[in-house]
């Protein structure tokens, strides 16, 4: 290799080197910036949520009161607040509730009228009440038969060539050929509808009560009980 050769490869050699120099500089100054953008963040996530920055005490605020001088020695005393108050019990609302509720007086008299002592008879002089209660009488579910009744007019039949029959009236079921009475269909339209009881659940409810009914029946009623009464009352809200 000449001199000539040598000094041109030290010349490029020595720019590759400034090359690389510049390159690592740009890469540290990337890794300085990755590096406080993860800190930043990091303090975001997982540090506290005050709004308070550390300031340096030798730094001017903007603002007066921040640069008026603390008092460290004064201290704000603790002060304990106690607050009572009296409930007004309310009179006569357990009274009030016991005569809304129609009653049903149960007797407690003694079987054997003997004194225990002198084995002589027992004479009552008076009775009163020991305590009311509220009693508590579960659904249940009964069966109806609607008997109707005939009636023949002697005298119309002996003058006319057919016999005179007058039948009693029998109330109108509420759906034709359906096991539900107005009730029944009440009661299941209130569960489900005020209750929000499903009509699933209450298969399982009239079930437990003897009634084998299936939740389509109970939608069914719905539907005609709409449609036959409820309609009219829809048209006329629009």
């Amino acid at each position: 290799m000449t001199e000539k050769e040598t000094l041109a490869l030290i010349e490029t050699l020595k720019a590759n080197i400034e090359a690389l120099k510049a390159n690592n500089e740009e890469l540290l100054k990337q890794v300085a910036l990755l590096t406080e953008q993860v800190a930043y963040l990091t303090n975001k996530l997982y540090g506290k949520s005050s709004e308070k920055r550390a300031v340096n005490p030798d730094q001017l605020s903007l603002f007066e009161e921040e640069n008026a001088p603390q008092d460290d020695t004064r201290t704000c005393p603790r002060i304990t607040e106690t607050i009572t108050y009296k409930r007004r019990k309310q009179v006569g609302r357990k009274q009030d509730i016991l005569d809304s509720l129609l009653g049903e007086k149960v007797h407690h008299r003694l079987d054997d009228l003997t004194c225990p002592d002198c084995q002589h008879e027992l004479k009552e002089i008076g009775s009163f009440c020991a305590r009311q209660e509220l009693l508590y009488i579960p659904a249940q579910v009964k069966r109806i038969d609607h008997i109707q009744h005939s009636y023949k007019c002697q005298h119309c039949s002996d003058e006319a060539p057919a016999d005179k029959i007058i039948k009693a009236p029998v109330p109108k079921a509420p759906l034709t050929n359906s096991l539900g009475s107005a009730s029944l269909i009440a009661n299941t339209i209130d569960q489900k509808y005020v209750l929000k009881v499903p009509a699933y659940r209450q298969e399982k409810n009239l079930r437990r009560m003897g009634l084998p009914l299936d939740h389509k029946t109970v939608s069914n009623w719905h539907i005609k009980v709409c449609e036959y009464y409820l309609s009219s009352l829809y048209e006329l809200s629009y």
